[in-house]
């Protein structure tokens, strides 16, 4: 999932991509992408299906959604560069751009808009029962009252 993730970022218009992955991360991947009115700043948080077969992995989104909750206090600017520059001296890596790069658009005059996405190809959307619908759409609430955009989801089909 991290290399078919990569792939599709640097494919992307991101002026910055960040390669988080490990104990303590802010996300797997970061991009900071520079929009008309603000900057964006997109958290990736990836987790491999459980199984072989695309379903409900209701166990496999807990995880993610768990994710998710915790990252929303990167809204912050100021925990955000905390984060990004404990995070570069462990050694994530910046794919395109550089920490300099990111912590100087994070103290422009730009708002900062944060969006956090879940990446999990064991679910299906086909098949998303109440309970997966039911834990997204609390996630979704909960990272919205903290000033983030609405969760996305990449899923199979």
């Amino acid at each position: 999932i991290h290399t078919y993730l990569r792939v599709r970022l640097l494919e992307s218009d991101a002026q910055i991509i960040v390669y988080d992955h490990g104990s303590g991360e802010l996300a797997d991947f970061i991009t900071l992408s520079i929009r008309d009115d603000d900057i964006l700043v997109t958290l990736f948080h990836c987790k491999g299906s459980s199984a072989r077969q695309s379903g409900e992995r209701v166990g496999d989104m807990y995880e993610l959604c768990g994710q998710a909750i915790k990252s929303a206090k990167w809204v912050s600017r100021s925990l955000m560069m905390q984060g990004l520059n404990r995070r570069s001296a462990r050694g994530s890596a910046f794919l395109r751009g550089a920490l300099e790069d990111f912590l100087a658009l994070l103290t422009g005059e730009l708002p900062l808009s944060l969006q956090i996405v879940l990446v999990q190809p064991g679910l299906s959307r086909a098949h998303v029962g109440p309970q997966t619908g039911s834990l997204l759409a609390a996630v979704d609430d909960f990272v919205r009252g903290g000033r983030c955009a609405r969760i996305k989801v990449i899923a199979s089909a």
